[in-house]
């Protein structure tokens, strides 16, 4: 996955090719649906699942802005993971 800079110490994920959405989309989103649109109707508009405009919601909810922006896939812990340091 590429990334950018964005200011001093945050990096902005370039969406992968089949992101429906990019940062901006999503806030978009948001903003219409806070303006009293139905989700459903707005999820339609953008091309994305009820579910999908709910999660988005519901993350600038908790979140505010930053949680609109792309996320790593990557796991936080692999199970079974021998580290280096062990096997030295």
């Amino acid at each position: 996955m590429w990334s950018l800079p964005l200011h001093k110490n945050r990096k902005v994920l370039m969406s992968h090719r089949n992101a429906r959405l990019t940062f901006h989309g999503r806030l978009l989103l948001v903003e219409r649906i806070q303006d009293g649109q139905p989700v459903s109707h707005v999820a339609k508009a953008a091309g994305v699942s009820r579910q999908c405009a709910t999660k988005w919601r519901d993350r600038f909810d908790a979140e505010g802005v930053d949680g609109l922006h792309d996320r790593t896939s990557r796991p936080h812990l692999i199970a079974n993971h021998t580290y280096r340091d062990a096997t030295r």
